[in-house]
Order: C-alpha cells, then structure tokens, then sequence
C-alpha cells in the first residue's frame, strides 16, 4: 500500500511538472489584499522570478518641493504670440495646416525642438493668439485680413508640449465672436489647461507656491486705464493666498 501511495505522488508531481515545462500557463490575474481587506494597489508581484515595479507616484503640485538650502525654486518659460490652424480670410491653405500635412498629420511638431526644456520647467505660460472653435467668423471684424480659428482637437498638443497654462489676452480671441471665445476657453478647460484674461485671473500651484496670472490687452488707448486697474487686481490675487503674481500684456500697434 506504501508503495502504491508514493508511485502515485510520483506520478502526480510529474503530470505538474511536466505541464509547467510544457509553458501552456493561462495569464493569472493575482489581487493582493491589504490587512484591512482593501486592495494594495501599491504590491507588486513577481513573475518568472521578476517583480513589477510599482508606478512612480505623481508628483503633488500642492507639496512644496524644497532644495538643500530649505529655498524653493521655481523655473518658469513664458512664449510670444503662438497662432494655430487656419487664417479664415485667406483662400487656400494655411502654412500651418501644409505644415501639418508635411508631418504625417502630427500635430505636435511645433514643439518638437524645445518639448524637453518646456516640460523640463516648473511653468510654462504662452499667449494663445487665436481660437479653438467651429464657430464662424465675427460679423464685426469681416474686414480684417486675418482671423484665425483652429479645430478644437489641436488643443492637445499643448499639455504634452510642456504648456502648463496661456493668456487669452490679444486682439484675435475674439475672431470667431464671443461664441468662438467661450468655446475656446471651455475646450482649454477641458483639457486642463488655465487660462488668464482680464476679468479671469488664472490661479495655479506649483512646488506648494500659489500662482496667480493675470493677463491684459492695452488697444483702444487703455493704458491709463490699466495703470489704475492693475494694482487692485494683483492685491487681490495677494489676498487670495499667491505668492507670486505673473502680469502679462497684449501691446503695442498692430
């Protein structure tokens, strides 16, 4: 009887092995449990004799992230007039959208050549000059020889370009009327992306430092007007809790 249980062990360790060398193994799907029975979503598990690494947590903007000297730095990349998609007064196509087609359809080329040292940056603020909408062009401005409007769907190349947030202060914001404009601010939004304008301060926190943005256009012979104006609004975003004010201006002739 002795001799019968261990040859039928024998067999029984030999059809396992023999089913793991055939490597024939269905994917397994292993949940580790916590103490208190909630998933450990952190655990890692290891599989032909390797574990998992477990996700690099991602950085919490809200934490203050300080240097060796106890001093928190901050490296911040601001851009000029940045300007997408299409100049609707124009027949044709657009250079931009030649471009694109030269590109296979990327449409993260324009910030091929400096997408490192953007994301590399703490804050990375351009002036969106233009709109990111299907709307048509304003009635007011039909004599303009440029108006520009771009599809929607451009917005993301923006958060993978190293852009963090834009001014919405310029004399094309409103090409595409005011329905353009919101669009564009809710297609921002949605993608994550702050917007500043004059009565829209964007507020952001970077390292555990609030930011604050504010952003103006002076055409029309608004400068005195602003010079009142500013002030107030920066002690405002002072008493809101930020710790740095960012004033960006539209300017100039056209």
């Amino acid at each position: 009887m002795k001799k019968t249980l261990i040859w039928l062990l024998l067999l029984c360790l030999s059809l396992c092995y023999g089913v793991m060398a055939e490597g024939d193994l269905e994917e397994v799907s292993i949940t580790i449990f916590d103490t208190d029975g909630t998933v450990d979503e952190t655990a890692s598990v290891e599989t032909d004799g390797e574990a998992e690494p477990a996700p690099e947590p991602t950085p919490d903007p809200s934490q203050p992230v300080y240097e060796a000297d106890g001093s928190i730095l901050l490296t911040m990349s601001f851009t000029g007039d940045f300007t997408i998609g299409d100049n609707v007064q124009s027949s044709g196509t657009s250079m931009f959208e030649k471009e694109l087609k030269k590109q296979d359809g990327d449409i993260h080329f324009p910030f091929r050549n400096i997408r490192e040292e953007l994301l590399a940056d703490d804050l990375t603020m351009i002036n969106f000059e233009g709109t990111l909408t299907t709307a048509g062009r304003n009635r007011d401005k039909l004599e303009n020889s440029f108006l520009f409007r771009a599809d929607p769907s451009y917005v993301d190349m923006l958060a993978p370009g190293g852009v963090d947030t834009v001014s919405l202060e310029n004399n094309h914001v409103l090409d595409m009327g005011t329905d353009g404009l919101q669009e564009t601010k809710d297609v921002l939004t949605a993608a994550g992306i702050p917007y500043a304008s004059e009565d829209e301060p964007a507020i952001l926190t970077v390292k555990g430092i609030k930011i604050g943005s504010l952003a103006y256009q002076t055409f029309g012979g608004r400068h005195d007007e602003l010079i009142a104006k500013v002030p107030g609004d920066i002690q405002a975003l002072r008493d809101a809790g930020c710790q740095i004010v960012i004033v960006s201006y539209h300017w100039g002739n056209e």
